[in-house]
């Protein structure tokens, strides 16, 4: 659990100083390719050698950038950000639609909550505070204007005992 905890807020944290982790991994791997030259020194071949020798064995440094990329971070919310970047980016490009697109979108939320506004207190009917049990009740007039409610309750005495003990 305290590892998951560590990774993840290591994740976290690497959405935002960029510049340092991307020293910080340039200097490790150069460091790991130094001193796999060095072994190759000892083990006795040319430098020039060692180095290729160390470069083909380490294998691809941008292919080791990226993988390390992908997972020091979260990916998700990395895509989401360059979404929102670059969304910002178009609608800075063409300010005549931006304005279009937002006073729309204006329109049409404050109409919607207008309406929803309006119409809530013809559709939700506040209960009784003296019969609190009256919401569960149910209550439907049948074709003569009697209930029909008693009809079911006659029907099935148990149930109606069972329903009137709840």
């Amino acid at each position: 659990m305290r590892e998951l905890f560590r990774t993840f807020t290591h994740r976290v944290a690497a959405l935002f100083p960029r510049r340092r982790l991307e020293d910080d991994l340039d200097e490790e791997l150069r460091s790991r390719l130094e001193m796999a030259v060095e072994l190759n020194v000892r083990k006795g071949m040319a430098s020039q050698d060692a180095r290729s020798e160390a470069r083909h064995s380490f294998g691809g440094v941008d292919q080791t950038r990226e993988n390390y990329r992908d997972q020091r971070g979260l990916p998700m919310i990395e895509t989401t950000l360059q979404d929102l970047r670059f969304g910002f980016r178009m609608l800075r490009r063409s300010p005549g639609f931006s304005a279009l697109a937002i006073l729309c979108l204006m329109l049409g939320i404050g109409a919607n909550a207008a309406v929803f506004a309006g119409s809530k207190g013809s559709y939700s009917v506040p209960t009784s505070r003296n019969t609190p049990g009256a919401a569960a009740r149910p209550r439907r007039n049948g074709a003569r204007g009697g209930s029909r409610n008693a009809d079911f309750m006659a029907r099935f005495p148990r149930l109606a005992e069972e329903l009137h003990a709840v």
